[in-house]
């Protein structure tokens, strides 16, 4: 068991990728970090301009999606991560805040938000950045989601 050190506020979300050889945190000091998960080194920051609560790791590891505060869903091609991400607003006429983000493929992605409705989102899709989500469920009333998980067989499904 060892620790990363290097966040200067509360972390919200931690997820390993596939492999197990990274590891990403999202905190309160509005970043997310991708860390070396064997050594614990930090290999790169993803600064944000407000409090990120999710981030998971696409299923072939090449992308992290994360979200928070800004309602901004913000795809990292991890490969180039000094690129600029992919951002899809929740809503682009308000701001919603997204508390947590899953891959369930690797170009699928259930984002769950503060006015309570998951959107499911292909912000990979040929043409450019999603701008409309292919799916939305909503809970009753408008619960805020506080969290998903996927699980898969050991088929991948």
């Amino acid at each position: 068991i060892g620790t990363f050190v290097g966040h200067k506020g509360a972390v919200w979300s931690c997820r390993m990728d596939p492999s197990g050889s990274l590891a990403a945190t999202a905190s309160g000091d509005f970043s997310v970090h991708v860390w070396d998960a064997i050594t614990g080194k930090d290999l790169f920051q993803l600064p944000h301009k407000h409090i990120v609560k999710t981030c998971d790791f696409s299923p072939n590891s090449k992308y992290l999606a994360t979200g928070g505060h800004e309602g901004i869903l913000r795809i990292y091609d991890l490969t180039q991560p000094e690129q600029a991400p992919i951002t899809i607003p929740q809503d682009p006429s308000k701001k919603i805040t997204i508390t947590k983000c899953n891959w369930l493929s690797d170009d699928l992605l259930i984002v769950g938000c503060g006015d309570g409705k998951i959107r499911f989102w292909q912000p990979l899709a040929q043409g450019g950045p999603a701008t409309v989500p292919v799916h939305t469920m909503s809970t009753e009333g408008t619960s805020e989601i506080r969290d998903m998980e996927v699980s898969r067989t050991t088929a991948g499904q």
